[in-house]
């Protein structure tokens, strides 16, 4: 074989990567696989032209990011500048002689290292060459870290193209002069001092305040009906997000968010002496009053059948006394609002509130008796002189107490007593002096004092950073999950690692090395809550895999750190928590392997079995494979060996189908460009799981339509031919069917675009951002893309006519060019070229897909997904029948629908 010849394959096979793979040139899911039967042929041929170079070039300002991730290589384009050759190197045994150069691209600069002959090489032609500037594309090179600045190196699969025939060459050199600029900000400290203040004198502050937080005591004289009671979040954010055509989508976030966080936002007014305020009740606060969530309360309504109705549970804040923390915000001054955000709120004394169970209790007290024998004379006063009459009562002046001083032995076993009560039991009451609380005189003046019991608090999870000083701070978590590592080999490792959940839904993943799993292990139970102290809070390494939650940092549990289990009540944290992902946002998650995420959805066959497989590499393996809907789309789910044997004992338990399962930090991978789930070692399933997203979706299977459409598993048909009056008749059944249609093109619709600028890796259409073009499906700036057909053409037979979307490769096989051949130099779609025009008139057979929009929407647009001249018929063989490469008929593989086709034209028709 020799590179840059075509050759016609036949008898291999195709493989997908496993996902440990590392240094790929293509960022394909799958590979060809050679056999001693693969037949190697030259093309001689005529079909669509293959181009000489398919270069998926990268913008220099993600080569940090690229670093992180060795499972590819990359393509770089830029100017060669400062060439240093024959370096020699000596930090191995074996002597290096390097070569290093930067590339520059009009905006940044990239370091490059060649070593040994391949370097040498390249110096040699930089030498020879004529030109004074030098433009190269290095392909399949590998992207690294050196002293932490990227640095690309060569790798037997790279190749370099000096000054090559492409259509970057031109774009690079008007971006030769493009300045870049980067904003850094720092966040601004917080005043934890509050004043107290009337309403009067918070309504008067003046315009010219910083915003600050005042405290006041308040009355509660109504609660607002007429305002929503609750607002719904992001899951990952957490944002306020509203629901838009019957969906919820985070802007920030840019994805859906299926079952979105509940919170509590309750209207109240508040008055005290001076006037009247209103003040909203945030979630954090009444969540702790109500002991009570969102949900608690939904469910607790559609069980009444009140749903419509305010919860009189809320009516319950009403002629109550608080004292409230205010958040005094920019509107509250500068515009006069009389709106103002709760903070804290404190409704009376809480006792054990700041019991540290940490603290050790006393072990030695001290043996007293209550009457000391050896002290007792044994007299006692006569009954004679002994009286019952009332006396008088007598002023007594009070007598300074020295808690330190002497004390009669038969009173230090009280004083020790009640010591370890004041240090331990009533904390939250007060820390007065010793005295004063031993005349009991000031037990019925006990106040509430906001700032004490917040110094008392834990510390949240998100606000846990690497530079804290750890061993001072305390965490109050429920431990979640529990799992370890797993080698090639199966065994499990020793250490292992806890998934930390507090009040305020943060998560945080802890590590426990094997030094000190044995004994930590004993001490954790899941789904205990427990007070954790002395830790190292540690920043993920960049190659971190499936970690289980978005959090930048980790902790890093030792033999000194102390884990002590308290009791839940008054606890308020939620057994559990996901952060989950719409079915139809799961196919870009499968590029990275940084992040797990979390599923629900509906196991449409809950009768699942053990397979028993062999796989490449002859290991003996078990899985369990099944499929998933939340009612719009099916994801298949693949489970394997222990964890597989598990859930099937699990699933064949279940009394209540069909059975809702919640898949907790499971991997997303691509098979037959359709994502699939599978499992690693920290996942988990819950089946049937209290949530209120199994509960919504058990409510929505108690509708027959929607029952049967998610119980449903007819397979596709085979494709027929219907006339264009038949097409447009079609009912719910055919969504995403194909069908055939003989009909006459009868004009090109000029006044859509005919080409597009897409991604060179993903083949997905970009979007202009700042001057360039960015991938929103790779998440990267794509510095050239490629450009690819896409047209409208009206098409009709006897019985009617209708629009037609066709792509890339149905055009090139009719015209046999390529877009970049005709697209003029300046990309503009104004001109249509002669080659589209000369297809009005002729017959076609197309492959129609038919879309929910085609049944639901009647739209007259349809995507083509074959085509081919004239009427013939030609039976086509079932997909997994095909042995060869070689397709006969042309296919798309990426559908994407398109933002901008105008289904308005004024070419459609309303036939």
């Amino acid at each position: 074989m020799k590179e840059g010849t075509i050759y016609v394959l036949a008898n291999f096979k195709v493989k997908d990567y496993v996902g440990d793979e590392t240094s790929r040139p293509v960022r394909n899911n799958k590979h060809i696989y050679f056999t001693t039967h693969t037949k190697c042929e030259k093309d001689v041929g005529v079909g669509l032209r293959i181009e000489q170079h398919a270069f998926d070039l990268f913008y220099f300002g993600e080569m940090l990011k690229l670093a992180q991730d060795n499972r590819f290589l990359i393509d770089v384009v830029g100017q060669v500048r400062n060439v240093r050759g024959n370096i020699k190197s000596t930090k191995t045994d074996s002597e290096k002689i390097l070569t290093k150069f930067e590339l520059f691209d009009g905006r940044q600069t990239l370091d490059v290292t060649f070593f040994d002959a391949f370097g040498v090489e390249f110096e040699q032609k930089m030498r020879l060459a004529k030109q004074q500037e030098v433009v190269v594309v290095i392909c399949a090179a590998k992207i690294s870290l050196y002293e932490g600045v990227p640095n690309l190196t060569n790798y037997p699969a790279t190749r370099i193209h000096y000054n090559p025939s492409h259509y970057c060459m031109k774009t690079l050199e008007k971006r030769l002069q493009e300045p870049a600029s980067e904003k850094v900000m720092s966040p601004v400290a917080e005043d934890v001092n509050y004043p107290t203040m009337t309403v009067t004198q918070i309504t008067t502050l003046a315009k010219d305040s910083s915003e600050c937080k005042v405290k006041c005591k308040v009355k509660v004289t109504k609660v607002e009906e007429g305002a929503s009671w609750f607002y719904a979040v992001c899951t990952k954010c957490p944002k306020e997000i509203l629901k838009e055509q019957g969906i919820f989508r985070c802007t920030d976030c840019n994805r859906i968010i299926p079952y979105p966080d509940k919170r509590f936002r309750i209207c109240t007014l508040c008055s005290d002496n001076t006037g009247s305020i209103a003040i909203i009740f945030h979630d954090d606060e009444v969540c702790r009053i109500l002991e009570k969530t969102v949900f608690d309360i939904e469910a607790e309504a559609i069980q009444a059948k009140m749903e419509e109705k305010y919860p009189a549970l809320l009516k319950s804040f009403e002629n109550k006394v608080f004292i409230i923390t205010l958040q005094i915000s920019c509107n509250n001054l500068k515009k006069g609002s009389r709106v103002y955000d709760a903070y804290e709120i404190a409704d009376k004394i809480e006792s054990g509130a700041n019991f540290d169970p940490e603290e050790q209790m006393p072990s030695d007290l001290p043996s007293a008796s209550t009457v000391n024998l050896k002290e007792d004379g044994g007299n006692t006063p006569n009954t004679g002189v002994s009286s019952t009459k009332t006396r008088g009562r007598v002023n007594l002046e009070a007598v300074a107490f020295d808690a330190v001083g002497e004390m009669p032995p038969k009173h230090q076993r009280y004083y020790i007593v009640l010591q370890v009560c004041i240090n331990f039991v009533l904390p939250n009451l007060f820390r007065k002096d010793l005295n004063a609380y031993l005349k009991l005189k000031s037990s019925t003046e006990a106040h509430y004092d906001i700032n004490a019991i917040m110094a008392q608090r834990y510390a949240a999870l998100s606000t846990l950073k690497p530079e804290t000083n750890e061993c001072r701070l305390k965490i109050k978590a429920r431990i979640t999950r529990l799992w370890r590592g797993i080698s090639k080999t199966g065994e499990e490792f020793t250490c292992f690692n806890i998934l930390l959940q507090d009040d305020k839904n943060n998560q945080m993943h802890a590590f426990i090395p094997a030094v000190c799993a044995h004994d930590l292990e004993r001490k954790i139970i899941v789904g205990g809550v427990y007070v954790i102290s002395v830790f190292t809070v540690q920043a993920y390494p960049s190659t971190d895999k499936f970690r289980c939650v978005r959090s930048p940092n980790q902790l890093l549990f030792s033999k000194n750190t102390k884990i002590i289990k308290i009791e839940e009540t008054g606890s308020k944290i939620a057994a559990e928590f996901f952060d989950f992902y719409d079915h139809s946002e799961l196919k870009p998650l499968a590029n990275q392997t940084t992040y797990m995420i979390d599923v629900v959805g509906i196991i449409r066959d809950h009768k699942i079995l053990l397979n028993d497989i062999t796989n490449r590499l002859g290991q003996h393996q078990q899985q369990a494979k099944f499929a998933i809907t939340d009612g719009r789309s099916n994801i298949n789910v693949t489970f394997w060996d222990n964890f597989a044997e598990q859930f099937v004992n699990a699933i064949w338990e279940q009394k209540e189908t069909p059975v809702i399962i919640i898949i907790a930090a499971c991997r997303v991978q691509i098979w037959n460009n359709e994502p699939k789930i599978g499992n690693v070692s920290g996942t988990k399933y819950y089946l049937n799981y209290n949530h209120h997203s199994v509960n919504q979706l058990r409510r929505m299977l108690a509708d027959p339509e929607f029952l049967k459409k998610v119980m449903n598993s007819t397979k596709s048909r085979t494709a027929e031919l219907y006339t264009v009056e038949a097409i447009k008749s079609l009912d719910k059944e055919f969504v995403e069917e194909q069908v055939l249609a003989h009909v006459n093109i009868v004009q090109i619709d000029t006044s859509q675009k005919w080409f597009i600028r897409v991604c060179t890796s993903c083949d997905s259409e970009t979007e202009p951002f700042e001057g360039m073009e960015c991938c929103t499906i790779c998440q990267r700036i794509v510095p050239y893309p490629e450009l690819r057909f896409r047209m409208v053409v009206l098409a009709s037979d006897a019985t009617g006519s209708l629009q037609i979307i066709l792509r890339d490769r149905e055009i090139r096989s009719l015209i046999g060019k390529r877009a970049r051949d005709i697209v003029p130099q300046d990309q503009s779609s104004a001109h249509l070229p002669q080659c589209f025009k000369n297809l009005a008139g002729r017959q076609f057979t197309f492959k129609l897909e038919i879309t929910t929009a085609n049944i639901g929407n009647h739209s007259a647009l349809y995507w083509a997904t074959n085509v081919c001249n004239g009427f013939q018929m030609e039976v086509t063989q079932p997909e997994q029948q095909q042995t060869t490469t070689q397709d006969t008929q042309a296919t798309t593989s990426n559908f994407q629908q398109p933002s901008d086709l105008n289904p308005g034209s004024s070419t459609i028709t309303k036939n």
